[in-house]
């Protein structure tokens, strides 16, 4: 187990969708990509936007660390561009970092995994298969820690 996934699992660090998914589980998989997901599928939910706005660094770095934990070579962060306060926000923290701006539309199911991963990679997912299992990762915004939610929590976990 890498040293950041036992720390994301010391803190509890889990998906915050219905599951749950344990983010230690992504940390310890070696992937090529890995996508962080601002663009929230349900459109009157605007969580995503909010914590974008007040927690861009932690959420770039708490994204850089997965992607050095993954050994991800390129990393891509989806959110919808009509969300510009958003874009101003994360867009200046990614600096020279190997990740690009990915931007959706405003429809739905913008947002959803196979849309965002498919619109940043043009990868679509095999039948019965799981995303690491073809070397990427997706990981939303929010998460769950005791603490805080998101990208930013793998870096406050740290």
């Amino acid at each position: 187990m890498t040293a950041l996934a036992e720390i994301l699992k010391k803190h509890g660090v889990v998906g915050a969708g219905g599951a749950g998914f344990p983010t230690h589980v992504k940390a310890d998989a070696e992937v090529e990509f890995m996508i962080a997901n601002g663009a929230e599928c349900e459109p009157l939910v605007h969580k995503d936007v909010e914590l974008m706005k007040n927690f861009p660094s932690e959420i770039i770095s708490g994204m850089r660390l997965m992607m050095r934990a993954t050994s991800a070579r390129r990393g891509k962060f989806g959110l919808k561009e009509k969300n510009v306060a958003a874009v101003e926000a994360i867009g200046p923290h990614v600096g020279s970092a190997p990740i690009d701006l990915v931007f959706l539309g405003d429809f739905y199911p913008s947002g959803d995994e196979y849309e965002l991963v498919y619109t940043a990679i043009t990868r679509a997912r095999q039948l019965l298969s799981l995303y690491a299992d073809e070397r990427v990762l997706s990981q939303a915004i929010a998460t769950r820690t005791e603490r805080r939610s998101g990208l930013s929590a793998i870096f406050e976990s740290v």
